[in-house]
Order: C-alpha cells, then sequence, then structure tokens
C-alpha cells in the first residue's frame, strides 16, 4: 500500500515536471516565434511589392529602429526619383542650340533638389519586434501604393489645374509682357507639380501616366516664354543711381533670364528709381534703402511694378553706409525680382 502511494507520487511528480517543461518550452517558441514582415525573406508575404513600399530597421529601441527604416524608405524613394529625373538628360543632349541645353540643365538640378523636400505619404509603422537572436529591435515602415496616391491626387489635380488655366490664360493674352508672365507662372507651378509627380510615379507609374501630357505643357511653356523674350527687348533707365550698380544688376537679371536688353526702339523699358540717402546722427552715417522699377510699354502705360523698402542701415563712415544700401539692395533683387515682378502682374 506504501510502495503504491509513493510509485503514484514518483508519477505525478514526473508528470507534473514534463507538463512544466513543456509549457516552458512552447512559451519560449511562442516569444521567439519571429513575425513575418522583420525578417527580409518573408516581408513580401506580408507586404506584396506590386502594393506596398515596405522596409525594415533596427535599433537599440524601437525609437531608433522606426527611425532607421524610415530612412531605408526614403533612401528608396530618393534613388528612384533621381533615376526618373535623370532620364530628362535625353532631352538636353539632344538640343540644338546652348539655351536649350541651359534651361534643361537647370531643370535637371532643380529637380534633384527636389529630392531632399520629398514627403513620405502615407508613412505607417508595425509594433516594435525584439529579436533576441540579433539582440536588436526590429520595426517596418511601410506604405500603403493606392492610399499614398489617393491621398496626392487632390493636391496633385489641383496644381495640373492651375498649369491648365495659365496654359490657357497665355494662349488668350494679347499683351505680350503679359503672355510671358502667365508662361513665367507655369514655371512657379512646375516645382509643385514634379515634387508630387514624382512620388506618384514611384508609388504607382500607370496612375502617373495622366500627368504626363503636363510635363509636356511645363517644357513648351519655358520654349514659348523664351522666344517672346527675344521679340520685346528691354531698356533700362534708372534715377537715383548715381553708381549705376542698380542698373547694371537690374540688366544683369534680365540677361540671365533671357530678355536681350537694348536702347532704342524697345517694346518695353524698365524704369529703376533707387534711393539710398545717406544721413548722419550722433556720428553714425544711417541709410533707409529703397528701389522701385516700373515696366513701362513704349506708348508709357505700366505693365507691371516691383518695390522694396529697407530697414535701417548704418555704419561709421558715408561710404560704408553707401556701400551696405547698394549691397542690400542688389542681394534682394538677386532674390526676388524676376519672381516678384510676374507675380505681382498676374494679381494686376
Amino acid at each position: 500500500m506504501i510502495l503504491s502511494s509513493i510509485i503514484r507520487i514518483q508519477v505525478a511528480v514526473i508528470l507534473g515536471g514534463f507538463l512544466f517543461f513543456s509549457c516552458a518550452s512552447n512559451k519560449a517558441e511562442k516569444t521567439e516565434a519571429v513575425p513575418l514582415w522583420a525578417d527580409e525573406q518573408t516581408l513580401s508575404l506580408i507586404f506584396p511589392a506590386e502594393e506596398y513600399i515596405a522596409r525594415t530597421g533596427t535599433g537599440y529601441n524601437g525609437e531608433s529602429a522606426r527611425a532607421k527604416a524610415d530612412m531605408e524608405i526614403s533612401s528608396y524613394f530618393n534613388a528612384q526619383i533621381k533615376m526618373h529625373i535623370q532620364a530628362e538628360e535625353n532631352f538636353q543632349n539632344t538640343a540644338y542650340d546652348d539655351y536649350s541645353k541651359t534651361q534643361a540643365n537647370r531643370r535637371l538640378n532643380r529637380n534633384l533638389e527636389l529630392i531632399s523636400e520629398v514627403e513620405l505619404p502615407q508613412l505607417n509603422h508595425t509594433e516594435e519586434y525584439y529579436d533576441s537572436k540579433r539582440k536588436c529591435y526590429v520595426v517596418c515602415s511601410y506604405i500603403n501604393r493606392n492610399k499614398a496616391c489617393n491621398q496626392i491626387k487632390p493636391r496633385l489635380e489641383s496644381v495640373c489645374g492651375r498649369i491648365k488655366n495659365a496654359k490657357n490664360n497665355a494662349e488668350e493674352a494679347q499683351e505680350i509682357f503679359q503672355k510671358i508672365a502667365l508662361l513665367k507662372s507655369i514655371d512657379l507651378f512646375s516645382e509643385e507639380f514634379y515634387r508630387l509627380y514624382f512620388q506618384s510615379l514611384i508609388l504607382l507609374s500607370e496612375k502617373a501616366d495622366v500627368y504626363r501630357p503636363i510635363d509636356l505643357i511645363i517644357q513648351k511653356a519655358e520654349s514659348e516664354r523664351q522666344m517672346l523674350k527675344m521679340k520685346c527687348p528691354v531698356s533700362i533707365v534708372s534715377s537715383g543711381d548715381k553708381t549705376k550698380r542698380i542698373e547694371t544688376k537690374v540688366s544683369e537679371i534680365f540677361s540671365k533670364n533671357g530678355f536681350s536688353i537694348g536702347t532704342e526702339n524697345c517694346l518695353y523699358t524698365a524704369k529703376i528709381t533707387a534711393d539710398t540717402t545717406v544721413t548722419e546722427t550722433n556720428a553714425i552715417f544711417i541709410s533707409f534703402p529703397q528701389v522701385k522699377v516700373l515696366m513701362t510699354k513704349n506708348d508709357g502705360t505700366t505693365v507691371a511694378s516691383y518695390a522694396k523698402q529697407f530697414s535701417k542701415v548704418s555704419a561709421y563712415t558715408a561710404d560704408s553706409c553707401g556701400r551696405m544700401a547698394l549691397g542690400r539692395i542688389e542681394a534682394e533683387l538677386e532674390k526676388s525680382f524676376i519672381r516678384e515682378l510676374f507675380t505681382l502682374e498676374l494679381s494686376r
């Protein structure tokens, strides 16, 4: 009887031990089960490439792993966009004149700059997972291609609408400067267009195909704008610009932007009024520089204008103060003259 009880106790202990280690083993196996998305070999089973852009990242905690995964997706976007942008080199290589080559190169460089400004639409993340074998956290960043395209679509169609309207208005415009301004606005809108278009192209190229005609409108507008500028040489006159530095700067800017500069029988005149008056107060020389440019037709009609007033410039000598005032005007003209001149014309 005693022996039977001992045997039963031993059996119970053995069975209990077996169940304990069995449960512990199952728990360990469950803990170590690697999510399919955390393994590069099985990532596509969860996020198929035709539907998602997905990249994993590892780190010492969940936040660092998430940042690494985001960086991987961003790198993918940048590489793909760069590949598409560089296809524009074909246009540059087949251009017939230096100006066309210059414009193609400018577009190429500008669009390459857009890479750093690309947003990642509809970016999502998995829960963090700790990989005990690699002793690090793993996170997957992913973008649903279709949802991301749908998010971009309203903004892309909006800018396409503005480009089309500018094209139609330019075709109807009778006044040459206004036509040039409307064509210039297409170039200004193109930065936003390309930023969104490239994203859409990477996400779902078949959905981006409908926007390819806009790319052609942008390129055609640039060519047409250049031809029009060559037909309307600009003369430049100034007052209050004793050193002629402002007049020279405006002339340089017009030339750099494709306008021809003339002195007689010009269709348009840029009339510059500059004020760099220097006054002395308590042994300090100060100036409040101003500049205004009126674009007028040869019949005296004003077609566009540009004006800037600057904050106080001060120096210990009159010459230094005057030079600083002129430098302030020159820097601002370089930065904003062409853009604002044409933008203001559109708002008239």
